[in-house]
């Protein structure tokens, strides 16, 4: 587990290079997973069961991690699929939190969709431990990996600064607008959850690019700052290709807000708007960005066949 909380300690500098030696250890995705058509409904799906159960989003970024690897050299039958995400999500909790937040599995085997075949009895103890001992052999037992929730933190420690101006005029507070990027960051970090294209960047670059997304969206000058770059070292040049897509997606999540309130029957989400603050205008309406969660479960089993 990576120091809780590390980016608080007299030594964050040295354990923010450290992660960022480590990040260059992350193998490459190839994006060739069979079951790639299924990735983004098991994410949000996992988004649910992490918000109810208030868990860490360090736990949930390493659960989707696990998911993405292991599907990209795995194939995966439709039933077991959602076994897979539940025991990413498990060995997650163990490595990122204590022991008393991992989730029965009868409370996981709860949220498995009535539509899927095994939602009436839900998945056994065996079939937990078989697809974790498969999923633990698979990344050879090493489960300390950076991932963007562990940069992000570190970031936002100096996010904004009494220099920064808000559409041209000096901004009121500056306490206040680290709350805004904050809660604007984890937006872009869910985003980053949801497609796996951000896979093709580095986890300290996609958590740059989450606070340099949030300021534009604030209309916060300058993008960024000479004290973000130092910390982060990253130029602005560097983050351009995943701030675009960053902010291409939350395009199509405005488009897409608009044809749902325009349905007679409303869409509901528990994820709160932003709160009525300084700076409103400027914000981005969380409503209806997370998708409802459906898969079809088939009878079938398990390939541990390397995909070729």
């Amino acid at each position: 587990m990576i120091e809780l909380d590390w980016w608080k300690n007299v030594i964050a500098a040295d354990i923010y290079a450290t992660l960022k030696q480590r990040e260059h250890e992350i193998p490459q995705f190839h994006c060739q997973s069979l079951k790639l058509w299924s990735r983004r409904h098991l994410v949000d799906w996992l988004s649910v069961i992490v918000e109810q159960l208030h868990i860490d989003p360090m736990a949930q970024h390493l659960s989707v991690y696990l998911l993405d690897y292991f599907l990209d050299k795995m194939d995966v039958e439709h039933c077991h699929l959602y076994l897979l995400a539940m025991t990413c999500l498990r060995l997650a909790i163990k490595f990122e939190e204590s022991c008393d937040k991992v989730p029965r599995q009868a409370t996981l085997n709860a949220f498995i969709p009535k539509t899927c075949t095994s939602a009436l009895h839900g998945y056994t103890p065996d079939e937990f431990l078989s697809m974790e001992l498969t999923v633990l052999k698979f990344h050879k037992w090493q489960l300390a990996v950076p991932t963007s929730a562990h940069f992000l933190p570190y970031f936002l420690t100096i996010a904004a600064d009494e220099g920064d101006l808000h559409n041209g005029v000096p901004i009121i507070s500056k306490q206040i607008m680290c709350q805004y990027i904050e809660k604007h960051a984890k937006y872009f970090m869910e985003i980053s959850l949801q497609d796996h294209t951000f896979r093709d960047y580095m986890p300290s670059l996609v958590a740059s690019a989450c606070i340099a997304a949030a300021r534009i969206c604030l209309l916060l000058t300058p993008t960024w700052p000479k004290h973000m770059m130092l910390l982060s070292d990253y130029y602005l040049e560097e983050l351009l290709p995943c701030l675009q897509l960053m902010l291409s997606t939350h395009r199509m999540d405005k488009v897409n807000q608009v044809a749902q309130t325009s349905q007679v029957v409303p869409f509901t989400s528990s994820i709160p708007c932003t709160p009525c603050l300084p700076y409103q205008g400027a914000f981005i309406d969380y409503t209806n960005h997370r998708n409802s969660v459906v898969l079809a479960g088939a009878p079938a089993l398990i390939s541990h066949q390397l995909l070729r």
